[in-house]
């Protein structure tokens, strides 16, 4: 849905804190082709965590020579009743673990070539999500939906490598052969261990790791967080582009053709 920005105010929520509540009304598409009116017989209430990048971004929204963005009813949002607002759209960064952890994991040996951490970046366990890092930002801030904006190189055992930059040189981002081994040679299992949904892995000696199902992120906005989790590779395809495995039910595939500027998780590995 396109919507207008009409106002951004500052709410305190009695079950999030600090907010920001953005009224908007809605684009309505033209039936002859690009364009619409905005509808002002209704608005959309949109409630988002009050803190400066957040802020940074809306007023880029508001802004910009349009100023109109769109707003994405499904996976960024939840519909709800908060009372001193009424029926509004919470945005899910509401529900995101608060601060990464740089705490590393333990190495799992899963009978392949190398060891895998039991969790990723950012989590303090296993069935913690963790970051949705873009490729190769280790600060996990960087929200630019530009692809210029990212690596295009292979990054293992550089700056841009997240996991030795916050797990330390032990452990590195596993390369594009390291996720299709893991993908391809292990048995991929959908069960909820404690509460958190993913994918039970076991690899050919019997050892088992979690992947819980983390989403994955385009600007500000997560999706399918729940159904489905992906994770970066270190190394570009053949084609130059980044890669990273998607995950989900009872199978696991790489995408050779991957966007830097999508948010994805980080699983480490060390070398036998």
């Amino acid at each position: 849905m396109i919507v207008d920005i009409q106002t951004i105010n500052n709410f305190t929520s009695d079950k999030y804190g600090k907010c920001l509540l953005v009224e908007t009304f809605p684009i309505i598409d033209s039936p002859f082709g690009w364009g619409g009116c905005v509808d002002m017989s209704r608005t959309i209430k949109l409630l988002y965590p009050d803190t400066p990048k957040m802020m940074a971004y809306l007023r880029d929204a508001k802004n910009n020579s349009e100023e109109y963005f769109e707003f994405h009813e499904n996976g960024a949002f939840s519909h709800e009743y908060i009372y001193g607002i009424g029926n509004c759209y919470v945005h899910n960064s509401f529900a995101e673990t608060p601060s990464q952890s740089s705490n590393a994991g333990q190495a799992v040996d899963l009978g392949l070539s190398v060891l895998w951490s039991n969790m990723n970046v950012g989590a303090s366990e296993p069935t913690d999500f963790g970051t949705l890092f873009g490729y190769g930002d280790p600060t996990g801030e960087k929200w630019s939906e530009n692809e210029t904006d990212y690596p295009k190189e292979d990054i293992i055992g550089t700056k841009y490598d997240v996991a030795q930059t916050k797990w330390g040189e032990d452990w590195r981002m596993p390369t594009a052969q390291e996720l299709k081994e893991l993908a391809e040679k292990c048995r991929w299992k959908e069960e909820t261990v404690n509460g958190v949904k993913g994918c039970v892995v076991t690899g050919p000696n019997g050892n088992s790791i979690f992947f819980p199902f983390a989403g994955s992120r385009i600007g500000v906005s997560t999706y399918r967080a729940g159904q489905m989790g992906e994770c970066w590779a270190g190394t570009l395809s053949k084609f130059g582009s980044p890669v990273n495995m998607m995950f989900f039910g009872f199978s696991a595939t790489l995408n050779w053709g991957a966007c830097g500027a999508w948010g994805a998780n980080v699983r480490p590995v060390k070398d036998k």
